[in-house]
């Protein structure tokens, strides 16, 4: 299986591009042709590449032809997690690093050992960086996405997550990206461990229901979380937020109003990827 990356942010768009499926125990990472990773793309490849990896797979990565680019990947430890379980074509550079904190956060493995304490490095990239309000409501949405991940997702194989502030340079708006992928049972096999879930019949439905109020797959009625995030969107801005889980998509759009949609895609996934954007008002 070829799972293809070109362009820009590639993992933001519903379907994603897959070939040669039925050769399912060789899985190759084709970033040949990309021209921007963002946090989504960055934790993601890291995330295919062990899930494949754990299930026996032989894993490649073809690196970024751009230098631009796979000195990017690099920089944001994507090779260092690949590295030990896949091989790796291309050229890979000699790097001198400086100290990014204040911007970037690489790729990291989150656990529910380390789960706060990323949460709070984050905390203090965007209170230093960001408009008041934008801060808020990125510190809120990124805790919720961390336990989400650490709690709901956990699994052996843990999570990763990255995350960028951008200036606004280029795009003209300033502004946070955010991203955690977690190798863990899915939003609807969550929600089927509530009785009143049990006969969810999809992904798509699944998420859905997550992101109505009170819909939880745990008992104690904490919920996934994904309802606060929503109206942490309609009240204090928060640009976008996309969750992947299964064969299914959701989009969560503010601006002056907020829009949610559902889809179901052709390829799945295993666990749950989310993806946070948040603009300075």
């Amino acid at each position: 299986m070829r799972i293809e990356l070109s362009g820009r942010h590639p993992f933001l768009r519903a379907e994603l591009s897959v070939h040669d499926r039925a050769a399912d125990r060789a899985v190759v990472l084709d970033a040949r042709r990309l021209q921007f990773a963002g946090p989504l793309e960055l934790a993601a490849m890291v995330t295919l590449a062990t899930t494949a990896a754990h299930g026996g797979a032989d894993v490649t990565f073809l690196m970024p032809e751009s230098d631009d680019v796979a000195s990017y990947i690099q920089r944001m430890n994507v090779v260092e997690y690949i590295e030990p379980i896949a091989t790796i074509t291309g050229a890979l550079a000699t790097q001198r690093r400086n100290d990014c904190s204040q911007r970037l956060l690489e790729v990291t493995a989150v656990s529910p050992a380390n789960g706060n304490e990323v949460a709070a490095t984050l905390g203090r990239m965007t209170e230093d960086q960001l408009h008041p309000r934008a801060a808020s409501a990125a510190f809120r949405s990124i805790g919720e996405l961390i336990d989400n991940a650490t709690t709901h997702g956990e699994s052996p194989l843990g999570a990763f997550a990255a995350a960028q502030l951008y200036s606004g340079a280029t795009s003209r708006r300033a502004g946070f990206e955010f991203a955690i992928c977690d190798t863990g049972v899915g939003v609807l096999e969550h929600l089927r461990t509530n009785s009143l879930y049990e006969k969810v019949a999809d992904h798509k439905t699944a998420l859905d229901l997550a992101l109505r109020y009170g819909v939880t797959g745990a008992l104690e009625g904490r919920g996934h979380g994904l309802t606060d995030l929503r109206e942490q969107a309609r009240r204090d801005g928060v640009g976008r937020l996309i969750l992947r889980s299964g064969d299914a998509i959701a989009s969560v759009v503010v601006r002056r109003n907020r829009t949610v949609t559902c889809e179901t895609v052709g390829t799945p996934i295993s666990g749950t990827w989310a993806w946070l954007r948040v603009r300075v008002p």
